[in-house]
């Protein structure tokens, strides 16, 4: 089977203005990391596009193509689209450029053959004012949030949060307290949303939905490393998350996971959840909802004894009781440490 896997910026297909960029970073440690274990599957062979101006990919083996512009990356995607059996596309949800990319390769190839969700489901995530509503109705818990052009500063409890309301990871996230809400962003207030600062655990994880919006997969919580006072940075984290309370919380997310697959029959492939755990309250919150592949990948590769690009090529079954072989700290840039060895076996069975 030929598997096209491209990522917007390391493809070419976004320019890359800024070479250190944190987008970019992240952005070629999950591709990078996707690539080589896709390549390590029998029958499976990936190809990739590749900005012509970046190191090549670290991957000894793997067929890719060099491009030297965007409107090149825009034909070489259409050729190899037309040319593989399956493609899986790897872009920010910000600014529509995963719908937009997800609807020109459901339009060239079939929805049937993309490994990603519907181009609606992609848009529907990306907004996050809509998803919240959305999540609310569904009974799934999250965060009261509101466009911050429309609320009342005076009246708006604090510390709070402010973030874009199409933003991707933690890019111009804000943790604001009631000296600062009057404070300048870099974006306009009509693109912000506001939701108010929950105190807790700042946890994610991962499910792998497959065709016919089964959800083959969920994978154990990890604890989010976030940095900063009031501008919060995306550091990483650490799989799985070691705590008396992850039990519980796991049963609450994989609940949560349930119903918006469920609700949300457009979601397919990999599914990012950013959650807070109140212990407090014993509460768990759903943050946000990514619908393409996230940063986590590089820390569960290395922590689950299974190659989790079988799962999500859908060539291989998610293991009744996968097993961590350890514990890992992960960066943003894809680098791995490992924590401790585990033998104990944890995960969810899903077929």
């Amino acid at each position: 089977m030929r598997v096209l896997i491209v990522e917007y910026l390391t493809s070419g297909l976004g320019d890359v203005v800024d070479g250190n960029s944190s987008l970019l970073r992240e952005g070629r440690a999950m591709v990078e990391a996707l690539l080589h274990d896709a390549h390590a599957l029998p029958g499976v062979t990936p190809v990739t596009i590749w900005d012509r101006r970046l190191a090549p990919p670290e991957c000894p083996g793997l067929e890719f193509r060099l491009v030297d512009s965007t409107t090149a990356a825009d034909g070489m995607l259409l050729e190899l689209l037309h040319g593989c059996d399956r493609a899986l596309i790897v872009a920010p949800e910000c600014d529509a450029i995963l719908e937009s990319l997800l609807e020109f390769a459901h339009v060239a190839i079939g929805a049937d053959r993309v490994i990603g969700p519907s181009p609606e489901t992609a848009a529907l995530c990306g907004d996050k004012l809509r998803l919240a509503g959305e999540l609310q109705r569904w009974g799934i818990p999250t965060p009261p949030t509101e466009a911050l052009e429309t609320t009342d500063l005076a009246a708006l409890a604090v510390p709070c949060v402010v973030k874009p309301r199409d933003g991707a990871g933690c890019e111009e996230t804000y943790r604001l307290t009631g000296g600062d809400l009057t404070s300048e962003f870099p974006r306009p207030v009509s693109e912000l949303i506001v939701q108010p600062f929950i105190s807790g655990v700042p946890l994610s994880n991962a499910v792998i939905v497959g065709s016919g919006g089964r959800m083959d997969a969920f994978l154990p919580l990890g604890r989010q490393a976030i940095e900063g006072e009031r501008q919060l940075r995306y550091a990483g984290g650490e799989i799985p998350w070691r705590s008396a309370d992850a039990e519980r919380a796991g049963r609450l997310a994989e609940q949560c996971c349930e119903r918006l697959v469920r609700e949300l029959p457009g979601l397919r492939g990999w599914i990012g959840c950013d959650w807070v755990w109140d212990p407090g309250e014993g509460r768990l919150w759903l943050i946000e909802v990514n619908p393409r592949l996230t940063t986590s990948y590089v820390g569960y590769r290395k922590s689950l004894e299974i190659n989790l690009a079988g799962v999500l090529l859908q060539v291989s079954e998610w293991p009744a009781r996968p097993s961590i072989r350890e514990g890992v700290r992960f960066a943003p840039d894809g680098n791995v440490m490992p924590l401790f060895s585990e033998n104990a076996r944890d995960g969810r069975n899903r077929r």
